[in-house]
């Protein structure tokens, strides 16, 4: 993972309202935005284990503790574009360290 990655912290919007649907999803609400999300239960999970800063390995690990994850799923790649499009609306920021 390059330096500047490593040292990114990522933290949840804490305006955001989080209404889950199902065991598979929920609708999650940037009053700031207007925006609206669907985002399934590892998306849920995310924002979860964002509620304090922490960085995208920190992340990863939360996750393969959390979930089965199938052999072969690249969950970094996956966490670093999941955070890329929350950032880009705002759901989730990047925190100082």
């Amino acid at each position: 993972m390059p330096e500047n990655e490593m040292n990114k912290l990522y933290l949840t919007n804490p305006d955001l309202v989080i209404r889950e649907e199902d065991e598979n999803g929920a609708l999650v609400f940037n009053p700031d935005t207007n925006d609206v999300k669907i985002i399934n239960h590892t998306g849920i999970s995310i924002l979860n284990i964002c509620s304090q800063k922490i960085a995208v390995s920190d992340i990863v690990n939360e996750l393969n503790e959390q979930h089965d994850i199938q052999e072969g799923t690249d969950v970094e790649t996956d966490v670093k574009n999941f955070l890329d499009e929350m950032i880009a609306t705002g759901f989730i920021g990047l925190a100082e360290q």
